[in-house]
């Protein structure tokens, strides 16, 4: 079986190359539209000097925007939050990656080649599969857990539902690109020879691997389907996912840093 990478595979007829590009288009006007009706809104508040202690708002951002110093606060939440923050800004650059393979199977980010692509691909992997736990913790530990301070007074309206849905949209990106590798690997397999395929297989453990085991018993017919469907459900699901975080309290993501 040939792999074919899912920019070398038509859908409906329709060069993909030119349905990466509708999509992304889609996405980003999309975007710029739901940013413009939220900034509007801003735009109407007292100004609000940003560039006063220029030194002293740079070292708070560093320690309280990436480095999530004021989570641990709540220790068992803190530390998810600060996984999946950790996990969110990793994986971005595997999802902006792979929005380029749909224009080019050789697509890279200029600065993830060679040794530095490899080690993060190395550091990739097992994030995505901690980053798909941390989901999978985070959801049950709001559905039968549910600390005292999820709650809301009587009569209001919360946003629960939303926490659901971004940890949803989450876990599904991280079991689209395990699917996408571990179809890959198991192509592989059965070009080069079971040995071939997997001898280099340690680097992408645990993330591929688990793709490839969950795989494991589907007709060899069927991977490429996979490889290409796992591909394009991340790119849809990566894009809904930046379009819905400003009409979400996950709002704070875009604006908390800056």
């Amino acid at each position: 079986m040939t792999l074919l990478e899912p920019a070398e595979v038509p859908l409906a007829g329709i060069p993909a190359p030119y349905v990466a590009l509708v999509i992304l288009l889609t996405a980003i006007l999309l975007f710029i539209y739901v940013m413009y009706r939220r900034i509007r809104v801003l735009a109407h508040a007292l100004p609000d000097p940003r560039f006063s202690n220029i030194g002293k708002r740079v070292k708070t951002m560093l320690v309280y925007g990436f480095g999530q110093a004021r989570q641990p606060r709540y220790l068992v939440a803190g530390i998810l939050h600060i996984l999946l923050f950790a996990g969110f800004i990793i994986l971005s650059l595997r999802s902006f990656t792979l929005v380029g393979r749909g224009f080019s199977s050789d697509f890279h980010l200029p600065f993830l080649t060679g040794a530095a692509g490899f080690g993060y691909e190395v550091l990739k992997d097992y994030v995505v599969l901690i980053v798909l736990i941390v989901c999978v913790v985070a959801m049950i530990r709001r559905a039968v857990f549910r600390p005292a301070r999820y709650e809301h007074p009587a009569g209001s309206k919360g946003h629960g539902s939303e926490a659901y849905i971004i940890l949803g949209m989450v876990s599904a990106l991280m079991v689209t690109d395990m699917l996408f590798d571990g179809s890959n690997l198991l192509i592989k397999a059965t070009q080069d020879g079971a040995f071939a395929g997997f001898e280099q297989a340690w680097k992408y453990f645990p993330g591929a691997l688990t793709g490839t085991f969950a795989l494991s018993r589907v007709g060899i017919s069927s991977l490429g389907g996979i490889h290409v469907g796992a591909y394009w459900a991340h790119i849809i699901i990566f894009l809904s996912l930046l379009n819905y975080l400003p009409v979400s309290k996950h709002f704070h993501v875009i604006t908390a840093i800056p």
